[in-house]
This record gives structure tokens, sequence and C-alpha cells, in this order.
């Protein structure tokens, strides 16, 4: 073991853990404010009335039906269903729920393998079940759901956590280790600050949501999507790692550079002949410019700040991590980035990563060179915000995760230049109002974000005896101050 990895463990400190992880000295530093007193706590299963997880027997599945998630559809505070999801027949789920493996709304979810830690309150209006791959918990009277979900998303219940976890090969969670994860416990009053943070940090993501539900029936509006035959809207949803066989296709590729069939398949090319019969629908290079190629690469000196965006700092709602993104540094070098930019990941369009950096973002910017950097059409489509969400829509996706070129279906990558074949719906028809709409949902999104890192740091301070209530309300009144109220934003 390195020098700087070995530690005198006291008498005290010794658990019923033989690992030598579980005594290194940063996991000891990390757990001393437990044994400090400083601040009340209690066994994360004393303060629940349910501790369990899901499904353990895989189930049979079927084409429609309540859902079946995993612990991949759990995000720090975010649960999101609509993705990677299967269904499963109602029987089946009536089974799982009277076996406690159907969480309600208001259980907290915590993922015990994959993004181990990440904990998300279960909205209400699902029903679902879930693999053992996520915990459920229950609380009871003694704290609410937001302040549990609070603690684990933060540095000292993410440190507990990582103690806890077991393997190398596949880390996992255990419930028992769960069990004995200490919850502080303080005061009322501090706890419903921070709880009252976190449900308005969630009211901003309703919020957004309902803002990006607009933008898509918008695009779905433009792209005449009630036109598409029932069995073709299906290939929305395909890939070339995730379609049907099709005999049809090789007798319609053209002479072209192209080797490979997969842009002529019957998905990508069932869904490009409808957007080219109707009027609403331009090709690529009449809403966007490709302008990778005019921007120099550099990368940051020593010290300096700014942000690195790699793909996995944007998720598929074109949301940036700049929280990540600042701290994430690089040895290759970065292509510069200037505000009102669009990022299009050009690797595995099948997730489909387009962001648009707002104009007031400022400092020094860098993006992965896996990306490609567009600019709006401004003369007569500067409406960078909507068209990110149009760039992301299943419309988009299957004609570009299609044109991916790649002996593997796992890995697969957009040459930039295949951009221009893309046919997009656009509309000038309340092209200012979808607009505004997107970039709301984005600025909501944002204000969660803010209040959220508040609430982490908060929590980090409470355990060290820091936490100054009037200070954190101030912050978040911050944070908060610009939001739209909930009678504007319906």
């Amino acid at each position: 073991m390195p020098r700087d990895q070995t530690s005198w463990v006291d008498g005290h400190q010794v658990e019923s853990r033989l690992d030598s992880e579980y005594y290194s000295p940063d996991a000891l530093r990390d757990a001393a404010w437990i044994h400090s007193g400083i601040i009340p706590t209690k066994r994360l299963e004393s303060l629940t009335v349910l501790l369990t997880d899901g499904v353990h027997a895989s189930p049979e599945f079927t084409e429609e039906g309540p859902l079946y998630l995993s612990a991949t559809n759990i995000l720090p505070f975010h649960f999101d269903p609509e993705r990677n999801y299967r269904h499963i027949s109602e029987a089946t789920f009536l089974a799982h729920a009277r076996g406690n493996c159907a969480p309600e709304a208001g259980d907290v979810l915590l993922a015990k393998s994959g993004r181990i830690g990440a904990a998300a309150i279960v909205p209400p209006g699902l029903r679902f079940s879930v693999l053992h791959s996520a915990a459920i918990l229950r609380v009871g009277d003694q704290v609410d759901a937001e302040w549990l979900c609070a603690f684990l998303n933060s540095p000292p219940g993410r440190a507990q956590i990582w103690r806890f976890q077991k393997g190398t090969a596949q880390p996992m969670l255990h419930l028992e280790e769960i069990a004995e994860i200490r919850v502080p416990t303080p005061e009322k009053t501090e706890r419903d600050a921070i709880t009252d943070a976190v449900r308005a940090a969630m009211e901003c993501r309703r919020r957004s949501r309902k803002h990006q539900e607009a933008v898509d029936k918008w695009i779905w509006r433009t792209a005449c999507g009630a036109q598409l035959a029932t069995q073709s809207v299906a290939f929305l949803e395909h890939s070339p790692s995730a379609t049907i066989r099709d005999a049809t296709w090789t007798s319609q590729v053209p002479t072209a550079d192209r080797i490979d069939p997969w842009p002529f398949h019957i998905a990508p090319r069932t869904i490009r002949s409808h957007l080219e019969k109707q009027e609403c629908a331009v090709r690529f290079g009449r809403v966007a410019q490709r302008v990778t190629s005019r921007r120099g690469r550099t990368n940051f000196s020593d010290g300096e700040a700014g942000f690195y965006i790699s793909v996995l700092d944007l998720d598929m709602q074109g949301r940036i991590d700049w929280k990540r993104a600042s701290s994430s540094r690089y040895e290759a070098p970065g292509l510069a980035v200037e505000p009102g930019d669009l990022l299009f990941s050009c690797i595995n369009p099948r997730q489909p990563r387009v962001a648009w950096v707002p104009e007031d973002i400022s400092g020094k910017i860098l993006c992965s060179p896996e990306f490609a950097i567009l600019r709006c059409r401004t003369d007569l489509f500067g409406h960078p915000a909507l068209l990110a969400a149009v760039l992301r829509s299943g419309w988009v996706r299957v004609q570009t995760s299609f044109r991916t070129r790649s002996s593997s279906l796992s890995r697969r990558r957009i040459d930039e230049r295949d951009l221009e074949e893309v046919i997009v719906p656009w509309s000038v028809a309340d092209v200012e109002d979808m607009e505004a709409t997107a970039r709301l949902s984005l600025l909501e999104e944002r204000r969660a974000e803010a209040v959220l890192a508040t609430v982490s740091d908060a929590m980090a301070r409470l355990t060290i005896g820091a936490f100054e209530r009037p200070q954190f309300e101030k912050t978040i009144g911050e944070a908060l101050g610009e939001s739209v109220s909930a009678d504007n934003a319906e």
C-alpha cells in the first residue's frame, strides 16, 4: 500500500469490515463528523418504514402496460422514466406491488449499482416496478423524503455510500449497508430550510418539463406527425442497433460515397420521405451552419478558470453540467466555444446530445472534439434554443443515427458533413413564442441546478457545524429571485 494511504486505526474506529479501503485516510476523514458529536445522527433504517430493493427474477415483458425500470433511470434529484424502460403485464405489476417492488409517489429511490448513490424522489402519477439495482426507501414521520434525498446526494452522503459499497469489477451497494448509513438529524428549522429549497428546485423542474412539453408538441405539429402512419411512428425510436430487418433497403441504395446501406434502411427512409412531403421541413443547411473548422484548438493553462464540456457533461435533454465542466481538465486540447453556439455530439447520435450555449455564459469555454459546433442561420432562423430541441427530436435522431459510420453498432459516429443531408422540421409559425418557451425550460433547469448545488454545499457545512440558515436562505432566494411564478408558468 502506498505510504500516503496507510493509517493507524483506533479501536473505536474498527467495525465489522476487513477491507483496507474502508479504513483509508480519506474514508476515515470523511466519516469523522459522524463521531464528532457536532450534529446528531440516526441510522437510515430507523428513519424509514420500508427499506427494500426491486425485483430479483427477470419478468416476462410485454408490448404495453406498466413500466419496468432500474437504477439507470435514477439521476441525482431526478427520476427519468422515459429512457431504458420495458413494459410488463398488469398481473405482473400487481405481483411486484404485493412484494413491495413497485415504488409509490414520494418514495426515495437509491441506485445500488451503476451510478451508485444517486437518489431521486418518485413523482406522482407513475405505475412501475423496479429491478433490484434500485433500493426503495419510504420515510416515516421523522424526516421528509426531500431531506433524505438531499443528504444522500451531498458530499457527506456520497462519502458514506462510497465507503460502504463492495466489489471491484462491479461495485454494488447492499441493503444491509444502506441501513447503516448515518443521516444527520439537526433541529427542525434547519431541516425545513433545506427541505423547502429542494421542493423549490423540484418546482422549477416541473415548470421546465411543462415548457419542454409545449416545445415537443410544436415540433410534432410542425413535422405533421399526425399524418404519419401509426406503424411508422415507432421508427422515430429506431437506430442501427435497435431496429427491424428490412429486405427492401439494398434496392434503394443509390450511387454515393456510402458502401453501407444503413441510411437507406426503411426506418430513416420512411421518416425522411414523410418530412420531404411537408411544407414545414427544410434541409439542415437552411437552419444551421457548421463552424467547427473555423474554431482553433487550445487548452487551459495551469490554474486558468473556464469550462471544458465533454460529451458526458451533456444529457439528452440538452442540459450542460456547468459545475462539472468547470472542474474538468484534459491533456488533449479542446475546441474553442462561443456563447450562442450549438454543440452536436457526433458520437453515438442514437442518444441525441445537442445543447445551446446561452449568451450569458462568461469565461473561456472549450469542448471535446467529439462535438460538431453549429451556428443558427441568423437571417431567417436565429432561434438557437428551439433549434437545439428540434435537433434532439426523434425526427432528426433517426436520420443521424442511421448515417453513422462504424463497424461497431455500440460506438458509432456521424461525420459532421453528413448533417447536411438531414431534413429538419421547421416552421415560422409561433417560432418566437416557442423560442421563448425553449429558453424558459432551460432557465428553470439552471435555477434548479443552482438551488441543488447550494443544498449540497449546505449539507457539507451542516456536518462540520458551519451551516448558517439566514445566509443559506438568502442564497436560495437569489437563485430563485428571477423565477417566473407558477401562475405565469402555466
